[in-house]
């Protein structure tokens, strides 16, 4: 369980705000800040772009890998995508620009037409401050639930980045 649902009191039904409540609210406009900057930033082309894509080898195994940067080598975004030969997953990282994780927006689908969207806002320690998945479409398929594992979150994307893959890296295109 989150931390944020064990705030929540009812009184006479009714929801009664307490001052936890209030503060991890706060903590998820502030990463939602973050969210729509570096959003703006990609949008105008603002930021400094480096891409890495892999040939299909292992099920699971990045195929694909970008890094934003600022122009004083801060990392704002990172994306992964990898997948199955019957499902596809896409995690998109954002910084802020101190470069520490505030919120993460994975992308999963299959082919059964199932498609899912799960969010983690994080404050600024790293500490997961709300968490929620949300089948947008499909009958359901076995992604992972919440909280979303640890293993799959990039706090260093930068060493993400570069580090070599199990998948022989495609050419790059001049």
């Amino acid at each position: 369980m989150v931390r944020w649902a064990r705030t929540i009191v009812l009184t006479a039904g009714m929801l009664v705000v307490t001052p936890a409540i209030a503060d991890d609210a706060a903590k998820v406009r502030a990463a939602r800040a973050v969210f729509r900057e570096v959003v703006a930033k990609r949008e105008s082309n603002s930021l400094e772009a480096h891409a890495r894509t892999f040939e299909f080898c292992e099920l699971y195994h990045d195929g694909s890998r970008v890094l934003l940067l600022e122009s004083s080598g801060a990392p704002r975004y990172y994306q992964r995508g990898a997948g199955s030969g019957d499902s596809s997953v896409t995690w998109s990282h954002y910084y802020d620009i101190a470069g520490r994780l505030r919120f993460v927006l994975i992308s999963a689908g299959a082919v059964n037409g199932t498609h899912v969207l799960h969010r983690i806002w994080f404050d600024e320690t790293g500490e997961r401050v709300r968490e929620e998945q949300k089948r947008v479409e499909g009958p359901g398929y076995p992604f992972p639930g919440s909280p979303w594992p640890d293993e799959d979150l990039v706090r260093d994307p930068k060493a993400a980045f570069e580090s070599p893959n199990v998948c022989p890296e495609r050419a790059k295109e001049r």
